[in-house]
């Protein structure tokens, strides 16, 4: 969160690393940022994650280095922190190697998601992409919509039903 009307070269050095580094903020008033805390903020107040967060576009070929077929989690609009968690602990008992979601609109991975998901999120791989349509047009992700359609047009890969098809997939059972 940054204060609305700061000026300078030391805020123009601070917003270009922030555009840099691909961070979220939002510019706000003061007072809410004097509601946050009380100390001398200096107009600046920042929350971190308790995960850190994959780079999706090194983990996908790092899976296929290791033998592995990527098993990807896309989660779009998910912005209930405890749905988000119970998505997790379901995706981590099913064998997902990685949940991407949208750097904007998503929900904040914080200590109600970490205790609803039982601490699936500190097994899992979690990447945030800033364009969730964009990232489809990559050719790794291509592949895996392609492997998903695939396996939902031909009735589940020859199960009868997706949760079949995960669980042979995986050899195990949900």
């Amino acid at each position: 969160m940054v204060q609305k009307g700061l000026r300078g070269d030391l805020y123009h050095d601070f917003y270009q690393l922030l555009k840099a580094h691909n961070i979220f903020f939002q510019h706000v008033p003061a007072q809410a940022l004097n509601r946050i805390t009380r100390k001398n903020h200096q107009g600046v107040v920042a929350f971190l994650s308790p995960i850190s967060y994959a780079n999706l576009e090194a983990e996908i070929p790092f899976l296929y280095e290791q033998g592995k077929t990527p098993f990807v989690l896309l989660l779009d609009r998910i912005t209930d922190v405890r749905n988000f968690g119970a998505i997790a602990r379901t995706a981590e008992c099913s064998g997902v190697d990685i949940i991407v979601i949208p750097s904007r609109g998503a929900a904040i991975i914080n200590e109600d998601a970490i205790k609803t998901s039982a601490g699936a999120l500190h097994k899992i791989k979690v990447a945030r992409v800033p364009n969730m349509v964009r990232k489809r047009g990559r050719r790794h992700i291509q592949s895996l919509y392609a492997l998903f359609r695939c396996l939902l047009q031909n009735t589940y890969g020859g199960h009868h039903s997706f949760s079949q098809c995960v669980c042979s997939r995986r050899h195990s059972y949900v």
